[in-house]
């Protein structure tokens, strides 16, 4: 992985398959990745992959904006599901992170979402 690869993903989405296609826009190991949606279901998609060494360890940390498409439609949307959604992937990822790494895990950092308006 470096800045400027790019990958390409199915994933599924109320069963629905959809193609997302994402771009390393900044790589600056091992401190911080950040991936772009170039294709797929969000307006624009931005994380930002943070790695902080500790006495204790590496903390990770997710840190999302996105907006959606579809105006109206979109916000509901955003009201109803898609923000839980977000935060039920990030801290799934989270506790999957603590048990393939050695250490405690004391609390799991809760992701940074914001939500971009148009």
């Amino acid at each position: 992985m470096g800045q400027g690869a790019q990958f390409d993903y199915l994933i599924k989405w109320l069963g629905l398959p959809m193609k997302w296609r994402s771009l390393i826009s900044k790589y600056e190991p091992p401190f911080l990745f950040a991936d772009d949606q170039l294709i797929g279901p969000y307006k624009t998609w931005h994380h930002e992959h943070t790695f902080v060494q500790t006495t204790d360890g590496v903390i990770v940390g997710d840190h999302l904006r996105y907006s959606l498409p579809m105006g109206l439609l979109g916000a509901i949307a955003q009201a109803v599901m898609v923000k839980r959604q977000l935060e039920s992937v990030f801290r799934y990822r989270q506790s999957e992170l603590a048990k393939i790494f050695p250490g405690d895990t004391e609390e799991l950092v809760k992701p940074s979402i914001l939500r971009e308006t148009a």
